[in-house]
């Protein structure tokens, strides 16, 4: 459902909102149903802002000119772009940890930025912890902002301008 406050007004015993709802015939229809059953609960949270295909446009053209000024003799740029990419995901990305039995194969599995930092032993059992590197086209507007802004000094640092 999307939805616009209107006006807000505060009470000692809550907060009156008025809003307007989009699509309203069939989320009026919907909520009507559901106040004849019980009591509504309705979840507001701020709108998430997705990162922009500009802001990701211009994150792989500085990891273009990264990869230009850093590929050593011999390997491929599109080998080379990657790892830049990994590198800035490590340093200014985000990521979870996952904890797995050592025979799991993470690429397999389908992930592909992933570095391990972590082998362990319960009973028999190996275990090996790893970060999972998430990448970019799942942040939002302000993930991508720092992921950027670390590829702007990493360009930075080697002469590269845009």
């Amino acid at each position: 459902m999307k939805a616009k406050i209107l006006k807000k007004e505060r009470y000692s015993t809550g907060l009156n909102l008025n809003l307007i709802i989009y699509d309203e015939p069939e989320v009026l229809e919907s909520l009507n149903k559901l106040a004849e059953k019980s009591e509504i609960e309705i979840d507001i949270r701020a709108k998430e802002i997705k990162r922009s295909l500009n802001s990701n446009n211009l994150l792989w053209e500085y990891i273009t000119r990264i990869a230009e000024k850093t590929c050593a003799k011999g390997d491929s740029l599109t080998k080379t772009k990657d790892s830049v990419y990994l590198e800035l995901l490590k340093e200014y990305g985000q990521s979870v940890t996952i904890t797995v039995k050592e025979e799991v194969d993470l690429e397999t599995l389908g992930f592909k930025y992933f570095e391990r930092f972590k082998d362990g032993l319960i009973g028999n059992t190996r275990f090996v912890a790893y970060r999972l590197f998430i990448g970019s086209s799942q942040y939002n507007q302000k993930q991508m902002s720092v992921l950027l802004e670390g590829a702007k000094t990493r360009a930075a640092e080697l002469g590269i301008m845009l």
